[in-house]
């Protein structure tokens, strides 16, 4: 997984830590992705930078959705 990348930055991506996955998937209806969109239902997420600023990735059926628009701006709220 070294090769996969961020697609807003470019830094690597790392498994987020099942906190934060939880936290968002509780919080997944409030939420809006870089599209603009409620996300789909995610069962884990790739994470690149922090969960304080970076960007989330949602996994779906084990497989990352690396896709600009499916990237939420972390912190949830803040600029985007």
């Amino acid at each position: 997984m070294d090769f996969l990348r961020c697609p807003h930055t470019r830094q690597p991506l790392s498994p987020a830590e099942n906190a934060l996955v939880a936290e968002l998937a509780a919080r997944r209806e409030e939420l809006r992705n870089h599209a603009g969109e409620m996300p789909a239902e995610f069962s884990g997420g790739m994470l690149a930078g922090t969960a304080e600023a970076g960007w989330f990735y949602p996994v779906r059926d084990t497989i990352p959705v690396l896709l600009p628009g499916e990237g939420i701006r972390l912190p949830v709220g803040g600029p985007s």
